[in-house]
């Protein structure tokens, strides 16, 4: 009996290390208050989490209508903030350390009154870093030097709202299950596919972030946790252009990334192309130790994971006059995945005098996953308010996966291979194909000073 507890126990403990070890570095939280000259809250104010060694922006946030805001999900660092708002000067506070797992408020800022410095200083009008509308949160990337060398994942880390965590899930308003739309189409791509696609997608591609907390009937019903609605840039010059570029970063691994867009226009076509790839490997170690009641765990685990993933999208937009466009929208991803883990438990008990057993488990999985999408769109704006968009889409997603899971249960430390004392080996083939089918038609108009969408 105490030999099968043990077992239970330790696979137990072993299967939940790399969660723990994950979220093993406690984040904080920075607030604070944003006042006005007259000391009044003010409301919607960009508020910058910079780093204090090279002013590159971590996180952009906004002030509520009371005038306070927040910042999550903050790791230990020297930063310091940066408030700004539509006709008033910059403020920002002074460098501070911010430790691990720490609840920091800070002193309430107080914004100068644009006559202090409007005879010393040019005041030129530009669109804010964020912008707070009724039905979205908008992050204005194009333009930004913030935006500068990075990808959309990347953006999505400093985006107001939003929260992505170490699996690369993405969190809004504290809320998983976020859907992911690029030009208002969703993507149809699982979690780890969708963050590879987006590692792709280069910051100098991206417009702007639309962050919804509350879609509308204009978006499918999914996504009740909210929708992220990337607008990549539309070349409007005549002509044909195109744009290369090329990635590299080196942690424990090597990641590299890679991709070229093409664009040809003139006054009744609209070609456009683009091909990305990723190769990312990942390594992480992790050591925990642990007592439980009766069970001393002593564990070491190790994975090494890598992910190629290529993206093709092809398009054209036919201008069948000032207030019509019909376009066709080909869209393509394909990933090859390996993902291998070896981990080591050594169990005993409080009285014992060394290893009363011990537990080696392995994981290796590999696959592929194919997704690829087709769409045929008309749009109709006349431009006093009145927009229909329709639009058939079909989407093909193939997954094959290969997972092999042996565990093997040894007498003493392992060191005798023969003393097994259990064998578990787990294998699993899932081949997956899923047709997707879906027809809808979007409709807005103004009546008195709302809007109508349906």
């Amino acid at each position: 009996m105490k030999t099968k507890t043990f077992l239970m126990a330790g696979m137990l403990l072993l299967c939940t290390t790399l969660t723990w070890a994950q979220s093993s570095q406690t984040m904080g939280s920075i607030s604070g208050l944003v006042l006005n000259a007259s000391q009044q809250p003010l409301s919607f104010a960009n508020v910058l989490l910079l780093n204090a060694a090279d002013t590159s922006l971590l996180k952009a946030e906004y002030t509520t209508e009371d005038g306070t805001f927040e910042i999550p999900a903050v790791l230990p660092g020297e930063y310091f903030i940066q408030v700004s708002y539509v006709g008033l000067p910059e403020k920002s506070t002074p460098p501070f350390r911010f430790a691990e797992g720490e609840i920091k408020r800070l002193e309430t800022i107080i914004m100068a009154d644009a006559s202090v410095e409007l005879a010393q200083a040019t005041v030129t009008a530009r669109k804010p870093l964020v912008e707070v509308h009724p039905d979205k949160t908008v992050f204005n990337v194009e333009g930004s030097i913030n935006a500068t060398g990075s990808d959309a994942m990347e953006l999505l880390r400093k985006a107001p709202g939003v929260i992505v965590d170490n699996n690369d899930n993405i969190i809004l308003s504290g809320k998983n299950g976020v859907r992911v739309f690029i030009n208002n189409k969703p993507t149809y791509l699982s979690s780890d596919d969708l963050a590879n696609y987006l590692r792709t997608l280069q910051s100098s591609d991206i417009e702007r972030i639309e962050v919804i907390t509350n879609p509308s009937s204009k978006y499918e019903a999914e996504g009740n946790a909210g929708i992220i609605n990337i607008k990549l840039k539309k070349d409007k010059r005549l002509g044909a252009n195109g744009t290369v570029n090329l990635g590299y970063s080196h942690g424990i691994k090597e990641r590299y990334n890679g991709g070229l867009s093409g664009n040809y226009r003139n006054k009744v076509v609209n070609v456009f192309g683009s091909y990305n790839y990723y190769d990312g490997a990942n390594y992480n170690e992790n050591n925990l130790y642990r007592e439980q009641y009766d069970l001393i765990v002593d564990q070491t685990f190790g994975n090494n994971s890598n992910w190629q993933s290529h993206n093709l999208r092809l398009g054209t937009d036919f201008f069948l006059n000032e207030k019509s466009t019909i376009g066709f929208l080909l869209t393509g991803n394909k990933n090859n995945y390996t993902d291998n883990s070896d981990g080591t438990a050594f169990l005993s008990s409080p009285t014992s005098t060394g290893v009363d057993s011990t537990l080696r488990a392995l994981a290796n999985s590999s696959g592929d996953r194919d997704n690829y999408n087709a769409n045929l769109n008309y749009r109709f704006d006349d431009g006093q308010g009145v927009i229909w968009n329709v639009d058939a889409d079909y989407g093909f997603f193939k997954n094959n996966n290969l997972q092999d899971l042996p565990n093997i249960y040894l007498a003493g430390d392992g060191s005798d291979p023969s003393a097994v004392l259990g064998e578990y080996i787990y294998k699993t083939i899932a081949p997956t194909e899923i047709d997707i089918y879906s027809f809808k038609v979007d409709h807005e108009r103004n009546i008195g000073k709302g809007k109508l969408s349906t």
